[in-house]
């Protein structure tokens, strides 16, 4: 169990509960990123990675946050002649819990799902699928942080936050920019930069496009750069 630590900005007037959904909710990503391992003698990897992500609400807690199941679904990645294999990380699941506005809390299981092939470089997932816009002026908007499980294994009970500075060009659209990193206490384990765009017409995010790059310190020194986008399925 990897228990995150939240930061709730603006929360002293009583929230409007949105409404929960009644519906499983379908996801599709599609996924590139780079693997440098500088002077190691590990190859160099380009991987590219399409998949749906089902998320199935289950219990309804105390204080009002939802547990989901997520299910992936029809995994797919490229070899190093970029021809599609089917991965086995299909129909494995997760269990995840967030507050109904998208705010992400806890991540159940990802040690199950991590060991299998490549899977630990998509901890990534996490952050990409509940990103948590600002959705009300009295939220913070700059430097808002972010956090969410990382688990490049060993290292568990760690977390990584993008500490993002956000915009809404438009309603129901954000854009931000800001740090990526990792940490275990104060152990660092990387860091990084990131940026995207976002699309969200209720607490639930329908598209987030998204360009992330780290450096990873622990437990081997690797830079990965990530393109992504997710869009959720009607």
């Amino acid at each position: 169990m990897i228990l995150l630590s939240s930061v709730i900005f603006g929360c002293a007037e009583k929230r409007i509960m949105p409404p929960k959904p009644t519906e499983q909710m379908l996801y599709h990503f599609d996924l590139k990123y780079t693997l440098d391992f500088g002077q190691v003698e590990i190859p160099d990897a380009q991987v590219a990675w399409d998949f749906d992500v089902r998320l199935t609400l289950g219990e309804v807690h105390r204080d009002d946050s939802l547990s989901f199941r997520l299910d992936f679904l029809d995994v797919r990645y490229t070899d190093d002649n970029s021809n599609w294999i089917d991965h086995s990380l299909t129909n494995k699941h997760v269990n995840v819990r967030c507050f109904p506005w998208g705010e992400l809390l806890l991540v159940e299981g990802f040690e199950s799902v991590s060991v299998l092939n490549d899977v630990q470089w998509l901890d990534f997932i996490f952050g990409a699928l509940f990103p948590n816009p600002p959705k009300r002026s009295g939220q913070q908007w700059q430097n808002r942080l972010l956090p969410w499980p990382f688990f490049l294994n060993p290292e568990s009970h760690s977390k990584q936050i993008v500490a993002a500075t956000w915009s809404q060009p438009a309603a129901h659209q954000w854009e931000y920019e800001g740090t990526w990193y990792g940490k275990r206490g104060v152990t660092p384990l990387f860091n990084g930069v990131s940026s995207g765009q976002i699309s969200a017409v209720s607490p639930w995010v329908t598209s987030h496009t998204f360009i992330w790059r780290r450096e990873i310190t622990v437990p081997l020194m690797v830079t990965q750069d990530v393109t992504g986008i997710l869009e959720q399925v009607q």
